[in-house]
């Protein structure tokens, strides 16, 4: 569907501003260095992350989809990471989703367990869950009789306490550090650091005590009381928790589940793990403080994105998976990417999409059947933060239900949030001459693409793939493209009728060529319709069937607060079809019909409805009151939804067909009737679903040859949907052709995946995982290529001068000179103020260079005016360049009004001077044992070693003899190491304090004597120069 639903979350196979960084170049205008937009794109995968970025910074591809943290470019020689632009996106972020199914009722207890539709008598047991039950929910007198004890387990996430536990446990600002290397941030909740309403969420963070580091000893005590108190309900039961001294157990004991019939077993959770990026050791940190401070045993099942994700979203908690080994999950590392800027107002969508939760990723699943953990004040709160009113006037009373969502989220604790990440995405700066990036999505947002321009039209996109796969997910727009890599591909295909800008975040027009939106009292007018699913046409909504207007509308409403004119833009299908009104309201019809499940009236299953739609849409579907056709491209919309800004509302609202009607059509035939697609014995669906369905691909050559037949059968019949069909008013004379331009573009290209984008699959080969777009030519009439490129406002840091002393002895300067200027739309220079500078040295060695580390943040000083100097003191240029030899030192530069930034590598040539001085100095080494969690490392350097866990004493004493000071040197190759917990015991010799160098009565200073023998050998240099010049 093409309306714009704001905030849209992906699953990513899985951070602040985006930076692009950019070569040195002088401020020209944009408009003099576009490049050639581009016509060609070629998409092909890699394995691993390194050799990938490599291959970029080489110029054999021109950009490397896949976002990763700062520190694994340090594994990049900086010769070659000079041909680099660095893409930073702050929009992916990391949680531990969590699993609280209880399923077991005691109907006899007091109580009622409140579901979405219906209450079930007695008491829930809490913690209790039977895996593969005979129904959803389990009486407790079945157990022991029709329902075997090995089935029944102690969940712990079940229960509200310890899941809110898991909140304090977490050391946020460890994993940060050591596994990000610093390039991420803490999230405490669903509203990151670099979301615009995060001030307000800060707030409620620190009023519930959450910190960055966390309380071990309080997360302890919180799980512990909860402990006690299930106990005390089990005892009842005749079953028991009990907490036993164990040798092997981190924490020294092991919490064990005691059942009804006397058996018992290790409580354990069975924690799924992403193995493609830093999940793999977020996950495996998390695990060792769950197994240490809970004393629960976790059994971590490392996999990758293909395998889990039909798990954890298309299957019953309750079930057992195949797929992970024969359990049932308990967590799982989920990693989001937004691919579209925000707003502050989008809070409300955040806080209601991952803690009401809505839209089906959560305990809330889209099949509500399978929801064991259901808050009812939460879930209307979090339907009123989605689809609710909320305008201008009532700004305040939004951000207050916005606060108690996230505060409430947090005290479920269904999801816990971890970090926000600090990503950069590799892009080559010799043939990528120009992109307009989110300033948060950075390349994730298609405006980056669609902006782009290289030297000579043609772009090459690598993407990261453990499996080699180029995605993940069916590519359908209904329930499919939910992997990052599909969507990042399906939003060039594929047009919007409004998508959030990459400077500001507002929606911006599309396919909608224009619009309007009035608020008052509008009575809904005759020819105003919506679709009636069970009487399968358009009607007024005074004449929709009564339960189905119910369903939609609690009722049949006579007049809206808001109407909307939406004008749209309209062009060509990729299969040369025109892209007309039958195909918008067909999508309005579509939704309407899965949305709602005729059973609910007639009793008999409903082929067209899907449970994950009904749950995704039907509160959409619920705020339309009627659609009129004022012409072939316009139409008014009466509609219940508001919001703060009137463009929210058009955005809202408004749909625009993806895919045309006669090519969803066949979809629709092949998953009604149940055919089955090549190589499987589980029938078409709109998504997978384990053991269920298969979801429908309409690139996939074998679903496309299945689509290409139900094409002919639907030609054969003349077949019209009723949702275009029994539009008062509206005639189809175009049907047949349309079948006929599908049906050749399928046996031209291989595959069905039929759009309206400025690209076109010109083909997709799955074995080589190579797909290649191609600029679709009608689009011109759209928008013609280059048009997007100075629409949006594009500020960038500009590097004027950079010197730096040719041979480094001793202390010295390197100083910067800097400009802010605004390329796009228009060449404007603004006040060069407010930057910030990240300096890195390196030392080349045989084996590719080495990190020698980081310049500290006081050693680079603001002179104002864009003037900068980094001050390498005696003291820092000794710790630094301890060594004669060649360094570089790599300078990043970031503005944050910009969302980009400069990188620039200095080589510097250096003579180290003598170690000699006039000191006597005594070391005691004192050693400390430390646990820590390094990230993976890089090419990393530590001149001298020091660490914050080694305490070291240290005695000087002053005498008249000289002595020479000897410093340990720990170097670390250029490999990449995977992070682990370790216990390291290290003995440390640091250096003693620095004693200024004093000369002797008549004598000179070890840098005098140094500044003196340099320029000696600069001397002869020149003179044997002069010499065999004349000779010559």
């Amino acid at each position: 569907m093409g309306c714009m639903i704001v905030n849209y979350k992906l699953l990513v196979g899985i951070i602040a501003l985006a930076i692009v960084i950019l070569s040195f170049t002088p401020p020209i205008p944009m408009a003099q260095n576009q490049g050639q937009p581009v016509t060609e794109i070629t998409w092909t995968t890699s394995t691993q992350e390194e050799p990938a970025i490599l291959q970029v910074a080489q110029g054999q591809a021109d950009v490397f989809a896949w976002s990763v943290p700062l520190y694994k470019y340090d594994a990049i020689d900086p010769q070659y990471r000079q041909n680099l632009k660095l893409i930073r996106s702050t929009t992916t972020y990391v949680d531990i989703a969590l699993n609280p199914a209880a399923n077991v009722i005691d109907p006899n207890a007091n109580g009622t367990v409140e579901l979405v539709d219906k209450n079930l008598t007695g008491r829930q047991i809490p913690g209790l869950l039977v895996w593969d039950p005979p129904t959803n929910w389990v009486n407790w007198t079945q157990i022991g009789q029709n329902i075997s004890w090995s089935q029944v387990h102690f969940n712990p996430w079940g229960i509200r306490e310890m899941r809110y536990a898991l909140e304090f446990l977490i050391d946020r600002d460890l994993i940060v550090r050591k596994i990000y290397g610093g390039s991420a941030a803490p999230a405490l909740g669903a509203i990151r650091p670099s979301h615009p309403w995060y001030d307000h969420a800060k707030q409620i963070y620190e009023q519930l005590g959450l910190t960055p580091t966390g309380d071990k000893q309080k997360a302890q005590q919180i799980f512990l009381n909860a402990l006690n108190k299930v106990r005390q309900i089990y005892q009842q039961y005749g079953m028991d928790l009990q907490l036993r001294d164990a040798s092997d157990a981190p924490g020294g004991k092991w919490l064990y589940f005691v059942k009804g019939d006397g058996s018992e077993e290790p409580v354990t959770v069975y924690f799924v793990i992403r193995v493609e990026d830093e999940r793999l050791y977020i996950g495996r940190q998390i695990a060792d403080w769950i197994e240490k401070y809970f004393y629960i045993h976790v059994e971590r099942i490392e996999k990758e994105r293909s395998v889990v994700t039909p798990v954890i979203y298309g299957t019953n908690p309750v079930t057992t998976s195949t797929a992970l080994g024969g359990v049932v999950w308990s967590m799982y590392t989920e990693g989001w990417v937004s691919m579209g800027e925000d707003i502050d107002v989008w809070a409300r969508y955040d806080t209601a999409f991952f803690y009401a939760p809505l839209r089906g990723y959560g305990p809330n699943h889209q099949v509500k059947t399978w929801w064991y953990w259901f808050n009812r004040t939460m879930y209307e709160k979090g339907v009123d933060l989605y689809y609710g009113t909320y305008t201008e006037k009532n700004v305040d009373q939004l951000f207050n239900e916005i606060a108690w969502m996230l505060r409430a989220g947090i005290e479920q604790s269904i999801r816990v949030f971890v970090t926000e990440n600090w990503e950069y995405t590799a892009v080559n700066k010799d043939r990528v001459v120009s992109l307009i990036p989110g300033k948060a999505s950075g390349f994730w947002t298609p405006w980056a693409i669609r902006t782009l321009t290289t030297t000579d039209g043609k772009l090459k996109i690598i993407e990261y793939s453990s499996s080699g796969a180029l995605f993940m997910s069916a590519w359908n727009t209904v329930l499919g493209f939910t992997d990052v890599y599909s969507e990042l591909m399906g939003r060039q295909i594929r047009d919007f009728a409004f998508y959030s800008r990459p400077d500001t975040g507002i929606p911006e027009p599309v396919r909608v060529q224009s619009f309007d939106v009035e608020r008052g009292n509008f009575t809904i007018p005759n020819d105003a319709y919506v679709y009636d699913p069970v009487q399968d046409k358009w009607v007024n909504i005074q004449n929709m069937n009564d339960q189905a207007a119910d369903y939609f509308y609690g009722g049949k409403p006579t007049s809206a607060p808001v109407k909307v004119i939406l004008n749209y833009k309209f062009g060509k299908w990729h299969d040369g079809s025109d892209i007309t009104m039958a195909d918008v309201l067909y999508w309005y019809g579509f939704y309407w019909e899965w949305s709602f499940d005729d059973s609910r009236v007639t009793n008999e299953t409903d082929p067209y409805y899907d449970p994950e739609i009904d749950s995704s849409m039907s509160w959409i579907m619920g705020t339309i009151y009627g659609i009129k056709v004022l012409n072939s491209t316009a139409i008014e919309i009466y509609t219940s939804y508001d919001d703060v800004y009137k463009v929210l509302v058009a955005a809202q609202v408004a749909f625009w067909p993806d895919v045309p009607w006669h090519v969803m059509a066949a979809a629709e035939y092949l998953i009604v009737n149940k055919e089955t697609p090549p190589g499987s014995s589980y029938p078409f669906g709109w998504t997978d679903r384990e053991g269920q369905s298969v979801g429908i691909s309409f690139i996939d050559p074998g679903h496309a040859s299945k689509i290409q037949s139900a094409l002919q059968t639907l030609q054969s019949q003349n077949f019209i949907p009723p949702y275009i069909s029994t539009f008062p008013g509206l005639t189809v004379n175009d049907a047949s052709t349309r079948y006929t331009d599908a049906i050749n573009f399928i046996t031209t290209y291989g595959h069905a995946m039929i759009s309206n984008g400025p690209f076109y699959v010109e083909s997709y080969n799955p074995s080589t995982n190579e797909l290649v777009m191609k600029y679709f030519q009608p689009y011109d009439n759209v928008y013609p290529k280059g048009y997007w490129t100075n629409k949006f406002r594009l500020v960038v840091p500009q590097l004027v001068d950079i010197s730096a002393p040719e041979i480094v002895i001793g202390a010295f300067d390197v100083q910067i000179t800097l400009k802010l200027v605004q390329i796009a739309p228009q060449y404007q220079e603004l006040t060069p103020s407010g930057f910030s500078i990240l300096a890195t040295v390196y030392k080349p060695t045989e084996n590719g260079s080495v990190k020698v580390g980081d310049v500290p943040e006081d050693a680079i000083i603001d002179l104002g005016g864009g003037v900068y100097n980094i001050s390498f003191s005696d003291e820092l240029a000794a710790q630094f360049f301890n060594e004669s030899g060649t360094y570089y030192l790599v300078i990043v530069i970031q503005h944050p009004e910009s969302g980009t930034a400069i990188i620039r590598s200095l080589e510097l040539t250096v003579i180290a001077a003598a170690p000699t001085t006039t000191t006597t100095t005594t070391t005691t080494t004192t050693t400390t044992t430390t646990t820590t969690t390094p990230p993976p490392t890089t090419t990393t350097t530590t001149s001298p070693p020091t660490t914050t866990t080694t305490t070291t004493t240290t005695t000087t004493t002053t005498t008249t003899t000289t002595t020479t000071t000897t410093t340990t040197t720990t170097t670390t190759t250029t490999t990449t190491t995977p992070p682990a917990t370790t216990t390291t015991t290290t003995t440390t010799t640091s250096p003693p304090p620095t004693t200024p160098t004093t000369p002797a009565a008549g004598g000179v200073s070890t840098t005098t004597w140094a500044i003196i023998v340099a320029i000696i050998i600069i001397i002869i240099i020149a003179i044997i120069a002069w010499y065999y010049t004349r000779k010559k």
